[in-house]
């Protein structure tokens, strides 16, 4: 008899389900199931007491907070009448100064359900739509691993460079964490981005309203007033109410071609007094045309204070 045979005999009915549970790496939970999320077709798969939902409609994660009902993290409005404003887990394809208008983005990342879903167990695959134009096709990957979600952002084909942008809008009260780097060149260690100031990093500048510094140690703050910051690649820690999740930069592959923002590609945007929200962004550098390339993001939950 097979030693695992010899096991099984031996144990009760009961507990041969449990050691095969033990035995899969992964659970029911982190398995995507079809839901209907308000008037959506969605999909959800929750791991760590936390829960995912993204909402095919939207072609995007659209809730990312403590499983069975607890408070969203996300900034998500109640609908899709804003074409430009559909909230959650955003990603475009940049340099934005290359694209046709400066906004709203195009419709096929920001405004458009999924053109085709795959399920795979743990792993939910959107198809989004083509933009009928020289951008790469766009896909968006979702899966968990070990209490952490993997956003996966993969494209190929067109017939210029790339570069993929992952936004995560969060809520108005969050606090964010985030690291200066000072230097000779960037005395802050910190730069002010795009707003109409232009296509290069400023500087030098009056420190802003929304933050707060314990040396190099910085804590951002909605205020209601503009501002689009810029740094070094690095996590970016939100707490938010009760909760703290990170989003930091995950797996990168493809052909590089240059990096966009002068290497400040973990970017933090506090909005005005309409829509109050914030956006913790990570940029991946500009792939080569004619490539298939991936940039990932990975949220996830964190004990403690931002930056602990």
């Amino acid at each position: 008899m097979h030693p695992m045979q010899r096991m099984l005999s031996s144990v009760r009915p009961c507990w041969i389900l449990v050691l095969l549970a033990f035995a899969s790496p992964l659970t029911a939970d982190e398995r995507w199931r079809e839901i209907q999320w308000r008037d959506e077709r969605a999909y959800s798969a929750s791991s760590g007491g936390f829960e995912a939902i993204v909402s095919v409609e939207r072609g995007r994660l659209i809730y990312f907070g403590r499983e069975g009902g607890g408070e969203n993290l996300l900034y998500v409005p109640p609908d899709r009448r804003n074409p430009a404003e559909w909230g959650g887990h955003r990603v475009w394809l940049g340099p934005q100064a290359k694209w046709a208008r400066n906004w709203p983005p195009p419709a096929a990342w920001e405004a458009s359900a999924a053109e085709k879903v795959t399920v795979e167990g743990e792993r939910l695959e959107l198809l989004m739509p083509s933009t009928a134009d020289d951008w790469p096709r766009l896909r968006r990957i979702y899966r968990w691993e070990n209490g952490e979600l993997h956003c996966d952002a993969r494209i190929d084909g067109g017939r210029r460079a790339a570069q993929i942008i992952h936004v995560v809008q969060v809520l108005e009260n969050a606090e964010v964490a985030v690291q200066a780097e000072p230097s000779n060149e960037e005395p802050r260690g910190y730069v002010q981005l795009h707003l109409g100031r232009g296509d290069h990093p400023i500087k030098t500048f009056p420190e802003p309203p929304h933050l707060q510094a314990e040396g190099t140690k910085l804590t951002l703050r909605h205020v209601g007033k503009m501002e689009k910051l810029g740094f070094r690649q690095q996590p970016l820690t939100a707490r938010i109410g009760g909760e703290t999740l990170r989003v930091k930069a995950g797996v990168s592959s493809g052909r590089v071609e240059a990096t966009p923002d002068e290497g400040f590609v973990t970017q933090v945007y506090l909005s005005g007094s309409r829509a109050p929200l914030i956006e913790l962004e990570q940029l991946s550098p500009l792939f080569a045309r004619d490539q298939s390339a991936r940039f990932e993001i990975v949220i996830a939950p964190v004990a403690g204070e931002p930056g602990d």
